[in-house]
């Protein structure tokens, strides 16, 4: 669910459970949504965004790292097929 803010709601139908990205990790969810891999999406957002790398690279890794954990996104390589 958009936010005016430019941030992002995602809601869990079946935990109830809901979190809220700001607008870089909603750039971040929508390149994954998209089949971009980690490397991509970091380098996507370092274009867009003054960040440093480093800290962008940490951000990412643990925003991945929390909704796998969650279920609410599911690597590539976990994929059948």
């Amino acid at each position: 669910m958009p936010l005016a803010d430019g941030a992002l709601m995602i809601v869990d139908l079946d935990s109830g459970g809901c979190w809220q990205l700001n607008r870089v990790g909603r750039e971040a969810w929508n390149l994954f949504q998209g089949g971009a891999s980690l490397a991509a999406v970091v380098d996507g957002l370092a274009a867009k965004y003054s960040i440093d790398r480093a800290t962008l690279v940490s951000d990412v890794e643990a925003i991945v790292r929390d909704l796998c954990e969650r279920g609410l996104l599911i690597p590539a390589t976990a994929l059948p097929g």
